[in-house]
């Protein structure tokens, strides 16, 4: 990534600090780009074909503004961390399901990044951990912590008194492009949760806004609100808390998202909370 895509990326994610490679920049730089840029599975659900070439990704999270699955938002992150001087490795995550079992690999990707330690770094994760995990040692993020499994490595978050498995990974490299195959799986299976409702969630200054279908569910904290929104209410939402504008003439596809079926998602997003 050259100095010009770089400057556009951290002017995108609203970052303003040092570049200098250290555990404070890499916190930094995580945390502004998961209150920028969103997770959201909007062109799966339209029918736009997922891109996962650097210039493409960079098309559309840092010059169009949208925000991407886990594939794309720690894939181009990957590549702006590697034009600031650290050193990263992709890892192929299995993501954990509620009867404890787990995805195939290259269900998620996650970041390795190198400093004197390695340090674990996710953005593509829809309610991710805020900041970078040390593979070793005490977990600084209040919720959660790195485990050794079976699998190898887990991520693991705190929900009242007991642990959750999140997903398993190993250290082995990979490459952006050996995720290819099971990104396709989740833009044409109805078996991926990601090819089922339309999903938008970011971090905001108070806690986490979640747009799932035309429900608007504000989490602060442990307290959390729902509410179904009308159509002009969802692009309202999109446009000034994710960023997303359906009237411009390149998602035309994705306001048909929030028209015909909405109510059917929403009450498709609610069934599904409750299984």
């Amino acid at each position: 990534m050259n100095s010009t895509d770089i400057t556009a990326y951290l002017d995108r994610i609203q970052y303003s600090g040092t570049c200098k490679p250290s555990v404070a920049t890499l916190s930094a730089l995580q945390s502004a780009h998961l209150r920028m840029v969103p997770f959201e599975n909007l062109d799966i659900l339209s029918g736009v074909p997922l891109q996962l070439e650097t210039a493409a990704l960079f098309t559309k999270i840092i010059k169009h503004a949208r925000g991407g699955i886990c594939y794309e938002l720690n894939g181009l992150f990957a590549e702006l961390l590697k034009g600031l001087g650290f050193q990263v490795t992709l890892l192929s995550a299995q993501v954990a399901s509620a009867d404890g079992s787990h995805g195939p690999d290259f269900d998620h990707l996650v970041l390795l990044v190198h400093l004197t330690e390695p340090w674990i770094v996710d953005v593509g994760f829809g309610d991710s951990c805020l900041i970078p995990l040390p593979l070793q040692g005490p977990s600084p993020a209040p919720g959660y912590r790195l485990q050794q499994d079976p699998l190898g490595w887990s991520l693991q978050q705190r929900f009242l008194t007991r642990w959750q498995r999140l997903f398993s990974f190993t250290l082995h490299p990979r490459s952006l492009e050996a995720f290819a195959s099971r990104c396709q799986f989740h833009q044409t299976s109805h078996a991926s949760l990601l090819n089922q409702i339309p999903l938008c969630t970011q971090v905001n200054s108070s806690g986490r806004l979640t747009l799932s279908g035309r429900t608007l569910t504000r989490t602060v904290g442990s307290d959390r609100s729902q509410q179904v929104l009308t159509e002009p209410e969802v692009n309202a939402v999109l446009l000034h808390q994710f960023g997303i504008d359906l009237s411009h003439p390149r998602h035309h596809r994705l306001k048909q998202l929030f028209t015909d079926s909405g109510e059917k998602l929403s009450l498709r997003t609610a069934d599904n909370r409750s299984q």
